[in-house]
Order: C-alpha cells, then sequence, then structure tokens
C-alpha cells in the first residue's frame, strides 16, 4: 500500500476504492477546511464521495464548486454557447 504523509487526499483516494470494494453503497465524505475548497471538491467527485462538510460561508461556493464537478464529470461543457 502507498503510504504518503505530505499527500492526504491520495491516501483518501485509495481508501474510498478499497472501501467501495467491499461495500459499493459506503457513503463517504470529508469536512473541515477541505470540504470548501473547490479544487479538493472536485477531486472527492472523482473519487466517488458521497458528500463534502464545511464551514456556512464557504456553501455557496462548494455549491457552485460541486456542480461544475458533476458538469465536468459529465462531460457538458462549463461554458454557454451561442
Amino acid at each position: 500500500m502507498i503510504r504518503s504523509r505530505s499527500r492526504p487526499l491520495i491516501r483518501k483516494g485509495l481508501a474510498v476504492s478499497l472501501a467501495r470494494s467491499v461495500k459499493p453503497e459506503l457513503k463517504l465524505g470529508i469536512c473541515g477546511e477541505h470540504g470548501g475548497d473547490p479544487a479538493s471538491i472536485a477531486f472527492c467527485h472523482s473519487q466517488g464521495l458521497t458528500y463534502v462538510s464545511c464551514s456556512p460561508f464557504r456553501v455557496p461556493l462548494t455549491r457552485l464548486a460541486a456542480a461544475q464537478a458533476a458538469i465536468k464529470a459529465s462531460g457538458h461543457s462549463l461554458t454557454q454557447d451561442k
């Protein structure tokens, strides 16, 4: 198993994969400052995490980042076509 103290999100990704191989419906998420960071939200979405939790003042940005991650994952563009 790969261990890395300097890259905790990589460890999280491995843990998600291992957990889902045993119990696919398992609900997993993160909380704290990483939960409100747009880059972390995109990573969490790509790893199949169920939720992110953040402080109240970060909720609007977090919801926007989650929607953008879902749109990107679906293959659609974030820009408006005219």
